[in-house]
């Protein structure tokens, strides 16, 4: 029996990312714009008695469009503009829980504003 020496070779262990709240978060928000953005084109197929069709009267203009976009890409904005701040420390959870309360209390006004004061469709 004969020994054979081998040179050893440096091994490197590729682990994969771990998922994090954060990545998880950020995902959510991504499917939850773009799936807003695709409703636009969703929108006016219908299901009747088993068969799809496509009805005109229930598609956008385009300043409705418009109106819709402006509100995705904004609440798109603030809901990643939250979730990262989330995640930047303890100062900047401070400055989300502001903004979140903010929100709320915007939110509970607009309720209670709206109620006498409905826009007729």
């Amino acid at each position: 029996m004969q020994v054979q020496p081998q040179i050893s070779s440096s091994v490197t262990i590729v682990t994969k990312k771990e998922m994090t709240l954060r990545r998880v978060l950020n995902t959510y928000g991504f499917f939850t714009v773009i799936s807003l953005v695709l409703w636009i084109f969703t929108n006016p197929i219908t299901l009747e008695n088993m068969n799809f069709y496509f009805n005109d009267k229930k598609m956008l203009e385009t300043y409705q469009i418009m109106k819709y976009m402006s509100f995705v890409a904004g609440s798109g904005v603030i809901y990643f503009f939250l979730v990262n701040i989330y995640f930047m420390g303890q100062k900047w959870r401070k400055v989300f829980y502001t903004a979140i309360t903010l929100l709320f209390c915007l939110s509970l006004f607009m309720v209670f504003y709206l109620l006498p004061n409905a826009t007729p469709h």
